[in-house]
């Protein structure tokens, strides 16, 4: 039995190592997250996806807008509570760097106690980090599938998916 044990920890330690991130760069250095800098970030939904098949917008319905400010401001709080570098600010002519995060598709996978309607929030899309003066394109980073936190209610469940998106972006190297 202790030597079952063993080897399912093994074979979990191996899966682990071997799963990709949630989080990859695509092209450019990471490093202008750590960088004592401001950069002002616009939240693109307009092409975001429910569960890769209607429109997010259409799907929320009257929601959308909540959905929206909900999953903004929570990355943005969280960003800056933990960022040791890079700060998100409102104003333009305060940043360094423009950031564009376009959301292509959010999905509710059904947890564990799913029979009670509680579900993990996941988003995909692209966050691209432009030099302000140079408009040139310094970092992109590509967010596949990336869920963290259950929750019952859609619109809590995107804002702590969002928070800790914000945290582990951070966490960059």
């Amino acid at each position: 039995m202790k030597h079952l044990l063993i080897v399912i920890a093994a074979c979990l330690v191996c899966l682990n190592a071997l799963a990709g991130s949630d989080i990859k760069v695509k092209s450019g250095k990471s490093v202008v997250v750590k960088e004592n800098a401001n950069a002002v970030i616009v939240f693109d939904f307009s092409n975001a996806r429910w569960e890769q098949k209607e429109s997010f917008k259409d799907w929320s319905g009257t929601d959308y807008e909540k959905r929206v400010n909900v999953a903004s401001e929570c990355f943005v709080n969280s960003f800056n509570e933990n960022t040791k570098g890079l700060k998100l600010v409102t104003n333009k002519d305060q940043a360094e760097y423009s950031i564009i995060f376009k959301v292509t598709n959010l999905e509710k996978h059904q947890a564990f106690t799913g029979m009670w309607g509680q579900g993990k929030i996941s988003v995909t899309g692209t966050i691209d980090i432009l030099n302000i003066k140079t408009q040139e394109q310094v970092c992109s980073i590509f967010i596949d599938g990336y869920g963290a936190s259950k929750d019952y209610n859609v619109t809590d469940g995107i804002g702590k998916c969002f928070k800790a998106l914000g945290k582990d972006i951070t966490k960059l190297k």
